[in-house]
């Protein structure tokens, strides 16, 4: 690849080796529920029968614990702000209210007066400041210094100012503060080291804790002084250890998340079984690097794009025939539209959502002949003044089955193409300095950062943006100029200029998106609320139908 030239020492680019491909959404395992008569309370909601949820979790007991990050912990903790799927952005959760500066960089948020800990003491502001002091608190730096100023105005009003606006999502989607009541006389060090210290955990959330046995067991009861009203469902259980497939043909679940949709789909095929699925991030992604001689050229990495057949991909990965995938990165706005409409019966494709190139070797060998690529010797490679068409495609031993597949897809239009397996360690270094032909990665980006993904795509166009170097090789002046557009919250500009990037990205071909991780879901037909929402740690938005409804 003499072609090819080093790079200068720079800061790493925000596109990643495959080390991604193939990984599983976050998730701690499979998720459960089963009904049961035993609960003391009676459900407030659809249905009046009690109601218990056992939730077939990996981990143990201490998952619910905050500084855990996993989760259950959801379950007994309320976010400051959530989702608004019906229309995009955030609207409040914990917070009653909130205000946020025109950078992006400084929230205020309003909570109202009648919070309170599981154990009956009011949830303040105080509360909020405590915890981020104590992640930032030198022995334990949870937080960088600096990164997060918290002001406290009163004890319903705080100000959360970031140093860089891409941390607002942890206030904003992950927070689970604190209790300052309860753990303020604590060295920082000493309760980091020891969870012991707030065992059992206490929260403001949906549910409380109830009881458990170690290593086997948490249970926890609804919460009847939640700010949003008491859940519907009575009880949850969260129990450890277990296979999901063989507990649901026990009859001792009801519903099983986070699977793998092979597993997931064999077990809807029983009867009363549905099912909900949730694109998450691109799991596989083929970079190009445009300075190789053919792959410089449009009209190649076009009909490229068409040789592709995602669906006989999806198939290896064990996706359902008519799962919709799109293979633009969606805008914040468009990625809710298409979470809802995923879930809905009679789903069609989102107006705003652009729909995936097709596959069609027609069109790719048109634009392959037109860039002056013909198989002049019918071997079935094309050739142009002596040259071969083909590549090198670089991926890590875990896309070894993909890589194989798109090689034959590509010889199917006349490419050739050489597979190159190689260690995320050892394989990173040369994507980062440019030293490849074609790459088989990843980009990952969670449910809960929507915007993590364009952090990817404004990499393509150099760190900081209109740096020349960059891995990938592409340059367009318009894309970099909108890449080094910091909007803030203006989630009208944002969405605007992240449209402009996606045509730009479909119209240059300028990396190819193939599969998105799914989250898959499956649970048993009764269970109500389940379905919009598709998601493990939302129970309070769950119900129970009767059986004679």
């Amino acid at each position: 690849m003499r072609w090819l030239r080093p790079f200068r020492d720079r800061a790493a680019p925000a596109v990643s080796f495959p080390a991604l491909l193939g990984m599983a959404a976050f998730t701690l395992g499979p998720i459960a529920c089963q009904r049961s008569d035993d609960a003391g309370a009676t459900a407030v909601g659809p249905s009046a029968q009690p109601s218990t949820i056992t939730i077939l979790s990996g981990g143990n007991e201490r998952s619910i614990v905050p500084a855990w990050n996993q989760m259950p912990s959801f379950l007994l903790f309320t976010p400051l702000l959530t989702n608004n799927n019906a229309g995009g952005g955030l609207v409040g959760n914990l917070a009653k209210s909130f205000e946020v500066s025109a950078d992006g960089r400084t929230w205020t948020y309003h909570l109202p007066g009648n919070v309170r800990w599981h154990d009956g003491e009011p949830f303040t502001a105080h509360d909020v400041a405590f915890t981020y002091e104590l992640y930032s608190h030198p022995d334990v730096l949870r937080l960088a210094p600096g990164s997060v100023v918290v002001s406290v105005h009163d004890d319903s009003t705080v100000t959360i100012k970031y140093a860089d606006p891409r941390r607002r999502w942890y206030a904003n989607y992950w927070s689970r503060f604190l209790p300052r009541h309860l753990l303020a006389h604590l060295e920082p060090q000493e309760l980091f080291s020891n969870w012991d210290h707030f065992w059992p955990p206490v929260g403001y959330g949906p549910f409380r804790y109830a009881r458990h046995v170690p290593e086997t067991m948490v249970e926890l009861e609804a919460n009847p002084e939640w700010i949003h009203g008491r859940p519907a469902i009575d009880r949850v259980r969260i129990r450890f250890g277990g296979n999901p497939t063989v507990e649901f043909a026990a009859g001792n679940i009801d519903v099983a998340h986070g699977l793998n949709p092979t597993e997931a789909l064999r077990i809807a095929e029983r009867p009363g079984i549905e099912h909900c699925i949730e694109p998450l991030w691109f799991s596989s992604v083929i970079y190009w690097n445009h300075r190789h001689p053919a792959l410089s050229d449009i009209r190649v990495r076009r009909a490229l794009a068409h040789s592709i057949d995602r669906y006989e991909l999806a198939a290896v990965r064990g996706f359902p025939p008519d799962v919709a995938m799109p293979d633009v990165l969606l805008t914040e706005r468009q990625r809710s539209a298409f979470r809802l409409d995923m879930r809905s019966e009679g789903w069609t494709w989102p107006e705003e959502t652009p729909r995936p190139i097709p596959y069609d070797l027609e069109a790719a060998a048109r634009l392959l002949s037109e860039a002056g690529w013909v198989d002049e010797d019918g071997d079935g490679l094309r050739e142009r003044s002596g040259l071969t068409l083909g590549f090198e495609l670089l991926t890590s031993p875990i896309g070894e089955t993909e890589a194989v597949l798109l090689q034959e897809q590509f010889r199917r239009v006349g490419a050739r193409v050489e597979i190159r397996m190689l260690s995320t360690s050892a394989g990173r270094p040369l994507f980062e300095a440019g030293e490849f032909e074609a790459v088989l990665g990843g980009v990952r980006g969670s449910s809960l950062t929507p915007n993590a993904n364009w952090t990817i795509a404004r990499g393509l166009a150099g760190n900081p943006p209109g740096s020349p170097d960059r891995p990938v090789g592409y340059f367009n002046p318009r894309f970099d100029s909108l890449a080094a557009v910091k909007p803030g919250f203006d989630e009208d500009l944002t969405d605007e200029i992240q449209r402009e990037m996606q045509a730009i990205l479909r119209e240059d071909a300028v990396v190819a998106f193939l599969l998105p991780e799914l989250r898959v879901t499956v649970f048993r037909d009764w269970i109500r609320g389940l379905k919009e929402s598709c998601s493990s740690w939302q129970v309070h938005k769950w119900w129970v139908e009767d059986e004679d409804q």
